[in-house]
């Protein structure tokens, strides 16, 4: 018995310098990574990367489970433990969570590998329906999706479930049992539970038929997005004052695929145009939140920034090598640090001066003359040598004399 997967889709996996393969221990992740590992110019590159979240009295099994096989396979195993902040809303506190991981794993021009098989895709677009995500969100998973750093590769999304179940019994393999996935509370399990199963009662090729309807989305978000343009963290309020409405929200979710986050259903597109594009109270900082980040707008620029981000005052260890999104760069002019200096990464507390320009200035001051908005002050890296405030990365490094000098940049 075989289950064939797409020969381009495999060549391009094989230019690929890493291929982590996210590895939950169910049925298709445990049948993607042992077919992928058939292939030997693809084994020799893979990882397996397995997200605890401690939901389930089994996880640790499941985390055993899953490095047991990663043994047998010969290849690499690697596991993080997460922690959710609430009970609530867990599927999308458990998908921000990985995905968080993997954002910190993977190096630029890595791939990972997901599982996400047909009936994955069907629910996705069931999902993203009901929340009014438009066209893109009707256009559910793509089987490649190029990240900021790293590429998403989906080898499954045109096989459907049953087939994948068939193989792995063909091939006698084993795996774990989510009980969660039996729960109705949460939407994808109703819709795959309750709603599914009674229209595939009355439509036997409701699967075919709604992936040509994904797939035709797909072509026309494509085109959509291929004349809209997104090339900045940040939108200006002039830019999207220039368009029509249609224009402004294709913009919008755009910028937010931009960022990696879940596209925006109507009502946060609308939220935007009300309190950031047309506020009635131009002096009130509103704040719209959507998919664990908050967007706000400055001196005519909307920002987009994740709520989840924490800063701690840190030692640069091994500098030069990065820390914290700072970058040093040997520069002719700049910050003169020999092995013997303490550097350290600090944020903002108040009341910090910095010499800049023949003077000594206020960082607040300088902030404000920068354009920096409030509400991204304090997440702004220093670089403090030996205790004396050096650098501000991103914007502004002292320039004193001597050798090894180094310029602060942010990535």
């Amino acid at each position: 018995m075989q289950l064939t997967l797409d020969s381009k889709l495999i060549q391009h996996l094989e230019t690929f310098p890493k291929i982590w393969i996210g590895l939950s221990g169910g049925l298709d992740s445990v049948v993607l990574l042992q077919l992928l590992c058939q292939y030997p110019a693809l084994k020799i590159k893979i990882s397996a990367i397995h997200i605890h979240h401690g939901l389930s009295p089994h996880a640790n099994d499941w985390q055993h489970f899953c490095q047991h096989l990663c043994q047998y396979l010969g290849i690499a195993f690697e596991t993080e433990k997460v922690c959710l902040k609430t009970r609530s809303n867990l599927e999308e506190q458990a998908r921000l969570a990985r995905y968080a991981v993997f954002e910190k794993k993977l190096s630029e021009g890595d791939a990972l590998v997901l599982a996400h098989h047909l009936d994955d895709q069907i629910e996705t677009f069931f999902l993203h329906a009901l929340r009014g995500t438009g066209i893109d969100g009707l256009s559910a998973m793509p089987v490649v999706y190029p990240k900021k750093h790293y590429t998403i590769i989906r080898p499954f999304l045109s096989i459907p479930r049953q087939e994948i179940l068939a193989f792995a019994k063909y091939h006698q393999w084993s795996w774990i049992e989510d009980e969660s996935n039996q729960n109705t509370d949460f939407s994808r399990n109703f819709l795959r539970q309750e709603v599914l199963p009674l229209i595939a009662s009355k439509w036997h090729n409701y699967r075919e038929t709604l992936s040509h309807t994904i797939a035709s989305c797909q072509e026309v978000s494509h085109y959509l997005n291929q004349h809209i343009e997104i090339q900045s963290p940040h939108l200006l309020v002039d830019d999207l004052l220039a368009v029509d409405d249609f224009t402004k929200a294709l913009m919008i979710r755009k910028w937010f695929r931009w960022h990696g986050l879940r596209l925006p259903n109507r009502n946060i597109i609308q939220a935007i145009y009300e309190q950031l594009l047309f506020p009635k109270r131009p002096d009130h900082q509103a704040q719209i939140h959507w998919d664990g980040a908050f967007i706000m707008v400055y001196r005519k620029v909307l920002y987009l920034e994740k709520d989840d981000k924490h800063f701690f005052d840190s030692v640069w260890d091994e500098f030069p090598k990065d820390l914290h999104g700072v970058y040093a760069e040997k520069s002719s002019e700049g910050v003169s640090i020999s092995s013997a200096d303490k550097v350290e990464i600090r944020y903002r507390q108040g009341g910090e001066k910095f010499f800049w320009k023949g003077h000594h200035h206020s960082l607040k001051k300088l902030f404000q003359e920068w354009g920096v908005p409030p509400f991204l002050r304090q997440k702004v890296p220093l670089i403090y040598v030996n205790g004396e405030l050096k650098a501000v990365a991103g914007f502004a490094t002292l320039q004193e004399g001597g050798s090894d000098l180094y310029h602060f940049l942010l990535r």
